[in-house]
């Protein structure tokens, strides 16, 4: 068994397409400790809820936030949409959205919660509305080492099958 697959995260995922629980417990499980370590993977909370019109309706294939008022969070939701995503591309957004995870639970990220349109990344004040969703550097971020988390994880895990690890 994998190291990172020994924490202690709470995790609930309500909705998956059929037949992959295990499968998004375990990639969620691992990457918390491949991510956050196993102290703070042990304290964290991550519940993923499987929405069927997610991108139709918010115009997203996933999201990610802090549902507590502590800093640094301790308490997320991840949403992917379960209808547009194939298994592959499903879990790529399970990564990328644990990574937020990652950037909230370590203070990396903070959202304000009276301005809105402000986030803090690494100390610095980002106005969003301002900045091409593309630059936000936490964006930027999640997108670089998505691929490679996913990578590892199905190296680690024997799930290589699931993905074809060599799509761009």
């Amino acid at each position: 068994m994998s190291d990172y697959l020994n924490n202690s995260a709470i995790i609930s995922i309500r909705n998956s397409p059929k037949g992959t629980l295990p499968i998004f417990r375990n990639a969620t499980r691992w990457a918390c400790g491949y991510l956050l370590g196993k102290r703070l993977a042990d304290v964290t909370s991550v519940h993923i809820f499987f929405l069927d019109n997610l991108c139709s309706k918010h115009f997203v294939v996933g999201d990610c936030g802090p549902e507590d008022d502590t800093f640094p969070p301790r308490l997320f939701v991840i949403r992917i949409d379960k209808r547009e995503l194939s298994l592959a591309d499903q879990l790529k957004t399970l990564f990328h959205e644990i990574i937020h995870v990652k950037q909230f639970a370590k203070g990396e990220l903070y959202n304000y919660e009276k301005q809105i349109n402000i986030s803090r990344w690494m100390n610095r004040k980002i106005n969003t509305v301002e900045m091409d969703y593309t630059k936000l550097p936490w964006e930027r971020e999640a997108y670089r080492f998505q691929e490679i988390i996913i990578k590892k994880w199905a190296a680690d895990t024997g799930y290589n099958t699931l993905i074809n690890i060599e799509k761009k």
